[in-house]
């Protein structure tokens, strides 16, 4: 893996004996722990955020993803998007200075397929990558740590989006005003009806 020339990019990749088109998931994810001042508890137990994610596809023996571990800050600071939650939530969390970049051969009832085809090959499938998940299903996993710091950068602020506006409903509690009346109406000096005339009005 190594960073490209876009800020917060870096460029995944890697070489594999699984057969072209085999799904393979890329996510980067950084550690974090609550603040070390608080007393221990069950809520001071580390958590993570998902910097990214990207699913890709084995082809020729490789793969490849390109992962943006950057947002933009409302105020255009390049942030990590948990680093833009916790302002929200104001939640005081100490990152962890490596980001764990892991890829994943999905849960599949064709793993024991894949396993034999490689056998066949005189290929196994190392025993430390194939995981367990708590219902019994199996899956490749590899990961590789490296230590990348926290974004420091900015940019112009993005544009204000409708989601981002009135808890995600957008300006809809806002009245338009009403269109201006174009109409000129005619005010008579004298009231004009058609009612029957009143016994007063008759002439005497």
């Amino acid at each position: 893996m190594s960073p490209s020339r876009q800020d917060g990019v870096y460029t995944v990749t890697g070489m594999t004996n699984l057969p072209d088109e085999s799904p393979i998931a890329i996510a980067a994810v950084r550690y974090l722990h609550p603040d070390g001042n608080l007393p221990a508890s069950e809520d001071s137990k580390p958590t993570y955020s998902i910097l990214a994610y990207q699913d890709v596809e084995v082809n020729s023996g490789q793969w490849q993803a390109n992962l943006n571990l950057w947002e933009v800050a409302p105020d255009g600071k390049y942030q990590e998007v948990w680093q833009i939650e916790q302002s929200k939530l104001g939640l005081t969390l100490d990152p962890d200075k490596d980001v764990l970049f892991i890829a994943t051969l999905a849960p599949t009832d064709s793993l024991w397929t894949i396993q034999q085809q490689l056998e066949n090959q005189g290929i196994k499938v190392d025993k430390s990558l194939i995981r367990n998940t708590l219902d019994g299903d199996r899956y490749v996993q590899a990961s590789q740590v490296m230590p990348i710091p926290l974004p420091t950068a900015s940019t112009a602020p993005p544009p204000e989006r409708p989601q981002d506006v009135n808890g995600g409903w957008g300006p809809r509690y806002i009245l338009l005003p009403e269109p201006p009346n174009k109409r000129k109406l005619e005010v008579l000096d004298e009231r004009r009806t058609d009612a029957p005339l009143a016994p007063g009005e008759f002439m005497h």
